[in-house]
């Protein structure tokens, strides 16, 4: 190193430690750095690791809600047009609105909000890593002077810790960004005021710390650094000032580090705002996007989509979004919607109708492109079944209808004998309570059956 270099890294260092002796007046006096002193920020640096994965798991876990209502949005639509009965038609008309709008709150909130969240609490997080990595490797290399040993036990007995992969000492303690983690871990030491934990031993009596100790202080000269007079201080501070303490017990050490509070809050805001996107995260909720619904008073979203679907102009004025509810599901509200939404994705498609290859439930099919597929043939077909039967009324003559319908009738009684030669005819419906040779009846409106295309 040439000599001008070397002058004026001296002077770049003498002015650093100047501002820091300055800032730093009042210091911890020890006999020695004892290991638990630092297991607290192995804590707090192994907490921000888990950062990262957890604001992956929240956005999974909306993802997975979002996915479920995306899918069944369009399984009850299905339903709603293959069933015959109009309460089911009506009941899975309201719950897919319902699920649709809750797909889309989700998707909004994945996207928009949880995301920018998840975003915002790695980077101020891994930033207030990088400040916690640079402390522990300030502590575990800190021997400079007699005071500033990291020791393994106590301050006067122990032996120099030493620094392993992934540990110092036998203090889990990675100063690296670990891979994720797999699933949500909530965060355990970082909180609003500060570390929620004692790292620090507490007990009375300890030899680690005394008030007639007093702290030595840099001193800058023409030589470089060297020791300064031994100064007494009124209060002790912990992690380069942002935790400080007045000075009381004879042992600071002693101090609950739970209870020290920020020596200067607006010069440290690192540490808040870490704690405060960790637990933002942490009290997501991601509940919203489910289909859970109180028993007694359901979701308003859910109420409203039951109306949009109930409305009807002349009586407008009668409907309250509680009658239509109860209307549609009796109570307990939840329990009713998830069975009846169970019983949808039971309902059969056989073989060969709307182009299904084979025997299935609707639940076995999945993906919204496929499901929206499906959707769209089966409204084809209804849409042309229903046009042939209007096309039929329209052209048939009075006339034609009493002669068909005693055809028709005749047509029954031929299959009086057998449920199933009956159920054959669309225009038939089999009884059994009725006499024999009289079980077999012409029904004017039996349910269309869905054409397959």
């Amino acid at each position: 190193m040439s000599e001008n270099l070397r002058q004026f890294t001296a002077l770049v260092l003498a002015v650093a430690a100047a501002e820091t002796t300055a800032q730093q007046a009042a210091a911890a006096a020890t006999n020695a750095l004892d290991q638990s002193a630092l297991s607290g920020y192995c804590q707090l640096s192994e907490d921000i690791n888990k950062v990262e994965g957890n604001g992956r798991a929240r956005l999974a876990d909306i993802n997975t809600l979002r996915k479920r209502n995306s899918e069944a949005a369009p399984r009850l639509q299905l339903f709603a047009l293959l069933t015959p009965t109009e309460t089911e038609r009506t009941n899975a008309a309201a719950l897919a609105l319902w699920l649709q709008e809750k797909s889309e709150t989700a998707a909004n909130a994945g996207l928009i909000a949880t995301a920018g969240q998840a975003i915002e609490a790695a980077a101020a997080n891994y930033y207030a890593k990088g400040r916690v990595a640079e402390l522990l490797e300030l502590m575990w290399q800190a021997k400079c002077a007699s005071h500033g040993r990291l020791q393994t036990g106590d301050g006067n007995n122990g032996s120099p810790a030493t620094k392993t992969g992934g540990a110092i000492s036998s203090v889990v303690c990675s100063l690296d960004r670990k891979q994720t983690q797999r699933g949500y871990f909530k965060p355990g030491i970082l909180t609003a005021s500060g570390l929620g934990k004692e790292p620090i031993h507490t007990a009375k009596g300890s030899t680690k710390q005394t008030n007639s100790k007093n702290c030595n202080l840099t001193k800058v000269n023409a030589d470089g650094f060297g020791g300064g007079e031994p100064q007494t201080a009124t209060s002790v501070t912990y992690v380069c000032g942002l935790f400080e303490a007045a000075k009381a017990d004879a042992q600071q050490t002693g101090t609950h580090i739970a209870t020290l509070k920020t020596a200067t809050d607006h010069k440290h805001k690192i540490w808040k705002n870490a704690f405060m996107t960790m637990d933002a995260l942490d009290k997501l909720d991601t509940s919203q996007h489910d289909i859970k619904t109180d028993d007694n008073t359901p979701a308003a979203e859910l109420e409203q989509a039951v109306t949009a679907i109930l409305s009807e102009p002349k009586n407008r004025g009668q409907q309250t979004p509680q009658t239509n509810m109860l209307r549609l599901f009796a109570k307990p509200i939840s329990k009713t919607i998830e069975k009846f939404i169970e019983n949808v994705e039971k309902h059969p498609l056989k073989k060969g109708n709307l182009g299904v290859t084979e025997d299935t439930k609707l639940s076995d099919i999945t993906g919204v492109p496929t499901l929206k597929r499906l959707l769209l043939r089966v409204t084809l077909a209804v849409t042309q079944t229903k046009d042939k039967l209007e096309n039929e009324l329209a052209t048939r003559k009075p006339d034609e209808d009493v002669k068909a319908t005693g055809e028709k009738q005749k047509e029954c009684n031929k299959h009086h004998a057998s449920q199933h030669d009956c159920d054959s005819k669309d225009f038939c419906t089999y009884d059994k309570a009725k006499d024999e040779g009289k079980n077999v009846y012409i029904m004017n409106q039996k349910p269309q059956k869905v054409v397959s295309l």
